[in-house]
């Protein structure tokens, strides 16, 4: 990440991480919590109600529990922008309509998220996601199946999202 961009970034006060599994959102999310950003990671959620059995789950039933989690995420923002807290959500903001909620979240509290697109080639994805273990929430397994089905699902951020673009 450019100078320019960290300094953009330090005066939000919310930033939506988005990209694909593997693409370094939870990296990325880590240096600005230790830049005094509170972190409100889905994955986090997600493993806290059911730990390593999240590997072992069928896609759907998964899918269902990674909607409780952002809906916990929501509340969890809302509360954190109720106290005047900077924030850093580390999930993957795969849909516009994901951005969108969380924008109308932010927007009851006059503050306009900035969204960092991780455009993380697909090459360097599979290599990130070949090591994963199943270990914790930052180490969930996907599948090359399920990489290629996030690929060809993922919606890129249009231009009135107020984004940047992080290679």
């Amino acid at each position: 990440m450019s100078a320019e961009c960290l300094d953009r970034c330090r005066g939000e006060r919310v930033l939506l991480m988005c990209g694909v599994s593997g693409s370094g959102k939870t990296f990325l999310s880590r240096l600005f919590e230790g830049m005094g950003f509170h972190r409100v990671s889905v994955d986090d959620i997600a493993w806290s109600a059911y730990g390593p059995g999240l590997n072992d789950m069928p896609f759907g039933a998964k899918k269902n529990v990674f909607m409780e989690a952002s809906a916990e995420a929501g509340r969890q923002i809302e509360t954190l922008l109720a106290k005047g807290e900077r924030i850093v959500v580390d999930s993957t903001m795969c849909k516009r309509a994901k951005r969108d909620h969380m924008r109308e979240i932010c927007s009851r509290h006059s503050v306009r998220p900035l969204t960092l697109y991780l455009d993380t080639p697909g090459e360097i994805l599979s290599q990130r996601l070949e090591n994963r273990k199943g270990t914790g929430p930052d180490d969930q397994i996907v599948t090359p199946a399920q990489l290629a089905s996030f690929l060809a699902n993922f919606e890129k951020p249009d231009a009135d999202e107020n984004f940047i673009t992080v290679v």
